[in-house]
């Protein structure tokens, strides 16, 4: 790579490299829409993307199912806040306001879907999802993320749909994942070559 190339990147080479390009994770994503309109045809689904990590891959999708199905999916944008140290997850907390305005008139039986940029720890959707469960009584949920950790979880094993699969050590950044305030809004996914401690 060229110096100049490389003055170009918005992340330094040395620490960084792509993990997902762009192309892939389009193909990915595209993928995905097709496959959730085939399986919830019928069933009119809420789905709800979890703040702030989750915005870039709901909207992305959205297109993607519009295209498809030539309807409009009802997504909601559901602010959720995961307290920790950038590495480790920490305490997660919901919105409980904006759920109740959204979900006060609700069919329980309509299901849920819960859209996230990365299923790590699980702290975040096992959080929610047991809100949607015990406080709305919503039967069902399912998750879909576009990129799910090998790790097993005490809290959360598995999402319903994932595009891509990453080893536990790898520390992702792009189509919503951060480092730190860096790198949410590039079209394409980002693998540090090594991390410290455990992603959250």
């Amino acid at each position: 790579m060229t110096e100049l190339a490389t003055a170009r990147l918005p992340y330094d080479p040395t620490v960084w490299e792509v993990y997902q390009d762009t192309e892939a994770v389009n193909e990915a994503i595209e993928s995905m829409a097709r496959n959730l309109v085939l399986h919830y045809a019928g069933s009119a689904p809420l789905f709800l993307a979890l703040l702030e990590g989750g915005r870039y891959f709901a909207t992305e999708l959205e297109h993607r199912m519009i295209a498809v199905a030539a309807s409009v999916p009802e997504i909601e944008y559901l602010p959720v806040s995961t307290y920790g140290d950038g590495y480790t997850a920490g305490e997660c907390r919901v919105d409980k306001d904006f759920l109740h305005a959204v979900l006060s008139s609700h069919d329980k039986d309509r299901p849920v879907v819960l859209l996230d940029d990365v299923l790590d720890s699980g702290t975040t959707l096992a959080t929610t999802e047991k809100f949607l469960r015990t406080e709305f009584g919503i039967r069902a949920v399912d998750s879909v993320v576009l990129v799910e950790k090998q790790i097993e979880r005490p809290t959360y094993q598995t999402a319903t749909f994932s595009c891509f699969s990453a080893e536990n050590t790898a520390w992702l950044a792009g189509c919503g994942m951060n480092d730190g305030t860096s790198f949410r809004d590039l079209p394409y996914i980002i693998r540090k070559f090594q991390i410290q401690a455990e992603a959250a």
